[in-house]
């Protein structure tokens, strides 16, 4: 009998742990994916976030110069309060899936099959608003046609703060690398607002951005604190059996 208590006990924690890590999951991850070309080319992964490949996840698709404010959606579909607007004057080229380094069995291959880009002179930024103020790790792909050099050098905003951002790549890395075709930005967000501009004179490349919510200590505590006050009980329910039954 208490063995089998302890099972239950030990299923529910485990149970209970996996949902909460789940729901967190769905409902704190907001990708966007940038020039994707055909519909076929649409990607449905989780990036450097998540490489399960059996995943089937919702990115917002940005497949033109001009956005007015439009509303992001989390990645398992649901609505966020979260806005994108984006604004890229000068050249946007699509790339195509004959065109991409990254190798055909990598599944992060139409995450990089298409990208906006800007000429040097011209202006490009994106701006990101209605997000809960936290802390997010901001996930930025960059990498443009097979043996063209591409890089991305731009400057992220949020307020009281600003962050350099280059990625330089030489069209030949055949997989996602940290450093060469992305890079992880931890940013603290006080007021909803995220913006990146690409610096004047450079020519900057986008194939996708992950903004993922990084949960804060307290959300841990409580749900420490709930495995704790669940755990008690069983353990009175146990211990009450257990006399009732000697």
């Amino acid at each position: 009998m208490i063995m089998k208590r302890l099972t239950a006990l030990l299923m529910v924690l485990i149970v209970m742990c996996f949902a909460s890590d789940q729901a967190d999951a769905e409902t704190s991850l907001i990708n966007i994916q940038f020039g994707r070309g055909l519909p076929e080319n649409i990607y449905y992964g989780g990036g450097v976030v998540n490489t399960d490949p059996t995943l089937n996840l919702t990115w917002n698709q940005v497949n033109d110069t001009y956005y007015d404010p439009f509303q992001l959606l989390y990645s398992d579909g649901d609505e966020s309060n979260a806005y994108l607007s984006v604004d890229v004057s000068g050249e946007v080229k699509q790339v195509s899936s004959s065109s991409s380094a990254i190798v055909d069995t990598d599944p992060t291959k139409k995450l990089m099959l298409g990208h906006l880009s800007s000429d040097a002179d011209y202006y490009a930024s994106m701006t990101i608003t209605g997000l809960k103020p936290g802390l997010y790790n901001i996930y930025i792909y960059s990498q443009g046609v097979l043996n063209v050099p591409s890089e991305l050098s731009a400057t992220a905003t949020v307020t009281g703060g600003s962050y350099n951002i280059h990625l330089e790549s030489d069209g030949l890395t055949p997989s996602l690398l940290e450093g060469t075709n992305w890079l992880m930005l931890p940013v603290v967000i006080s007021d909803g607002n995220f913006s990146m501009s690409v610096n004047d004179l450079t020519i900057g490349t986008l194939n996708g951005v992950q903004i993922e919510a990084v949960p804060e200590p307290g959300s841990v505590i409580l749900v420490g604190i709930g495995g704790i006050i669940v755990f008690w009980r069983f353990r009175m329910n146990l211990n009450k059996n257990y006399d009732v039954n000697a």
